[in-house]
């Protein structure tokens, strides 16, 4: 692994992966869909891609020789990308990628071969099945892999058109995460989460830690994800989406890359070297305690459409921050809310209060 070379980071929002990269000495190009200021403050060079839902092969192929003006770099993926994985492995000659192998990412990401190895490994799911339900439609989800943050999550009398979707029994129980570094052979645990969704929505708009397990229900995880790892010879930071309840899991979904609960953790001056040694082979036998304190991270979601005033000024807790004179449709994120308080209690109270400054931020577009 060559340290000098610049790090250019292709994903949906890169600011996080951008700073950590900063912080353990890289210089980092960066592909995103936002170029947020605060990611613009640690890029040396950035550039604005499409929305993924629009993105091409040429898109992508246009954006890393643009940002590599075809300079040797090191190339690491993040979140929304997944349809283009197979890109990967045509990628030109001065970019050396960082990450999992396509076919391990294609087992992890395509639904008819993830849950057959779930299977295979006797780990617990919700049941699926690929033909619409023909009646019980409210115990039924519609959803797709390469999907994030619930945004792909559907009642199956809303689909119209299927293409990589299948369709999910609806359970029970708190919705979690687990974060992990995995050299291809086992992982390490860094923190479980609570996810929260938005009312009557299954958009993620909450992430909480630490969250306590049982101890039989840890290693029952932890064994799970070790299964994991070695039969698709996972590798890096990434984490595992599952629901419980009481001392059972069922798994959703594995994400092999940085996910937004990374930033909980408190290891940001290590953590993209551990993900680039772990990709290596290596991870770390111990990792520093977590703080007793409760953290936080939200997103807050515009409440109709609207544009950033002149001159913003930004509450400190605040990241993933748009521009004087962005504008923002409704429902579409503004900026990522982070704070930590000595209870979970505490972080709600400190969040209402973050809501009504970031609303002063914005005015309705008319």
């Amino acid at each position: 692994m060559q340290r000098q070379l610049p790090i250019l980071i292709f994903a949906q929002s890169a600011r996080f992966m951008a700073e950590s990269a900063t912080l353990a000495g890289y210089s980092v190009w960066v592909a995103d869909c936002f170029c947020d200021s605060d990611t613009v403050a640690v890029a040396q060079r950035h550039l604005t891609i499409p929305s993924l839902s629009a993105l091409t092969a040429t898109d992508f192929f246009a954006a890393i020789e643009t940002l590599s003006r075809g300079e040797p770099c090191q190339l690491v993926i993040g979140t929304g990308i997944e349809q283009l994985y197979p890109l990967i492995e045509l990628l030109p000659a001065n970019i050396l990628y960082l990450g999992n192998t396509v076919q391990t990412l294609s087992l992890l990401r395509q639904s008819k071969s993830f849950f057959p190895l779930l299977d295979s490994l006797k780990l617990a799911y919700p049941s699926i099945q690929y033909q619409r339900p023909v009646s019980n439609h409210a115990t039924w989800l519609y959803k797709d892999l390469s999907g994030y943050g619930g945004q792909s999550i559907q009642s199956p009398l809303t689909v119209s058109k299927t293409t990589n979707g299948y369709y999910q029994a609806f359970i029970s129980g708190q919705s979690a995460s687990v974060i992990f570094l995995a050299n291809g052979k086992q992982a390490h645990v860094l923190g479980y989460n609570r996810l929260v969704n938005v009312k009557n929505q299954f958009r993620l708009a909450e992430i909480r830690t630490p969250l306590n397990l049982s101890n039989q229900l840890e290693q029952q995880l932890q064994k799970a994800i070790n299964s994991i790892t070695q039969a698709t010879k996972l590798k890096g930071l990434c984490s595992l989406d599952f629901i419980f309840a009481d001392n059972a899991f069922s798994i959703l979904e594995i994400n092999p890359r940085f996910s937004a609960s990374a930033e909980l953790t408190s290891h940001h001056a290590q953590l993209f070297q551990w993900h680039l040694n772990a990709l290596n082979g290596e991870i770390p036998t111990n990792t520093l305690n977590l703080p007793d304190s409760a953290r936080l991270l939200a997103f807050f979601y515009a409440e109709q459409n609207s544009v950033v005033i002149d001159h913003p000024i930004w509450p400190e807790s605040c990241h993933d921050l748009p521009a004087a004179g962005s504008y923002i449709q409704q429902g579409s994120p503004v900026c990522t809310i982070i704070i930590e308080a000595e209870t979970h209690a505490d972080c709600q109270q400190a969040l209402q209060k973050q809501h009504l400054l970031v609303q002063q931020n914005l005015c309705i577009d008319s």
